[in-house]
């Protein structure tokens, strides 16, 4: 692996936790500044609404989107390390 590879990968995780959290963020910001009966309101029409002809290629477009960033985080490798101590059988 060359350190560019490295820093690349290290880059996108970062980018994609930032993402994460800015959407947390504004999902929190919502939840505490909308009253609840609107939050319901705006769950239900969305759920009404989504396979509209109007709507079907703008979701599909999103979803695809977001299938694609979700999958273009690189995968971060692990290593497993044995422990020390040896494991007492019961």
């Amino acid at each position: 692996m060359t350190i560019d590879f490295i820093l690349c990968c290290w880059v996108l995780k970062t980018q994609a936790t930032n993402h994460i959290i800015g959407m947390l963020l504004v999902c929190a910001a919502a939840t505490l500044l909308l009253p609840f009966r609107w939050l319901v309101l705006i769950t239900v029409l969305n759920l009404l609404t989504l396979k509209m002809p109007v709507r079907v290629e703008s979701t599909a477009r999103l979803s695809r989107r977001l299938c694609e960033w979700w999958y273009g985080i690189p995968v971060v490798p692990v290593r497993f390390l044995k422990s020390k101590e040896p494991e007492k059988m019961q």
